[in-house]
């Protein structure tokens, strides 16, 4: 264990002062900050080079009837589940899916749905946000009352990018930069790494969900937004600055200086 935290310290400290020294966090490519949404990515891809982290294989494609499986749980939470069409909400969730069978008889959200119950004991109406488990059965009945699923928003992102609709085209100042870093990155930390694409993808992506964040946001309206764990909800925080609308995240107990999830940490601490 010495070891492994050893080695993540290194590799983290060392990326810091490639981060300071070239000004990443300020940095803006396609006219977007873009550090933020991959400096852990990046030290993933490091942490997987030198074989801290095992890699994984590419998904299998499971044949027609996980496809058919999975069409129909998008299109029936897509119908009955919609996060847009759920109405008001002073809390709007976002939970992790770790969903535990009580004694009740119902599956819990382990980390939401006894404060949950508190609050709509208390006159606040809260609604939750879940990503299912795609492609396989959603267990039931689920404790939670007031529960959306990711399925449209994640859909019609995933459309609004094979269609083009988020584009992002580099400058010559932009690809120059970014060879730069890969550069030195690669002197470093002796790996290969396609610095170019893994920010384009970055960006397409956080361009094709933040309309759908901000557009929710506005539907529901809430006073605050509480997620489990911030990682993978950048999007999220980032309409939620814009509408000045609290974001609460629950205790995790991963909170430390090395944590590069989510928004620019410094300290241990996560700005939002």
């Amino acid at each position: 264990m010495g070891t492994v935290k050893t080695t993540l310290q290194e590799i983290t400290e060392r990326l810091l002062v490639i981060e300071e020294e070239l000004g990443l966090l300020n940095r803006r490519i396609a006219g977007e900050p873009f550090w933020e949404l991959i400096r852990s990515g990046v030290r993933r891809k490091i942490l997987g080079e030198v074989g801290m982290y095992s890699k994984k294989e590419d998904p299998r494609i499971q044949g027609t009837r996980h496809l058919a499986r999975l069409v129909f749980h998008i299109l029936t939470n897509s119908l009955f589940r919609n996060p847009y069409l759920a109405g008001h909400a002073d809390i709007l969730f976002f939970g992790m899916y770790r969903r535990r069978l009580l004694e009740d008889g119902f599956w819990h959200d382990i980390y939401c749905d006894s404060l949950i119950e508190q609050l709509e004991k208390d006159g606040v109406r809260c609604l939750m946000v879940e990503r299912p488990p795609f492609g396989r059965p959603i267990p039931g009945p689920v404790k939670t009352r007031q529960l959306s699923y990711y399925d449209f928003i994640e859909v019609c992102a995933l459309l609004a990018r094979h269609l083009g609709f988020t584009r992002v085209r580099f400058s010559a100042d932009d690809r120059a930069f970014l060879d730069k870093l890969q550069e030195r990155i690669t002197r470093e930390f002796g790996i290969s790494l396609n610095l170019e694409l893994h920010v384009k993808q970055a960006l397409e992506t956080e361009k094709s969900l933040l309309p759908f964040y901000r557009a929710l946001l506005s539907k529901v309206a809430p006073k605050a937004v509480v997620v489990v764990n911030s990682a993978g909800h950048i999007q999220l925080i980032k309409a939620c600055r814009e509408r000045g609308i609290p974001l609460i995240e629950l205790q995790q107990g991963a909170l430390h200086q090395y944590l590069l999830e989510g928004p620019h940490t410094a300290g241990g601490r996560k700005e939002y």
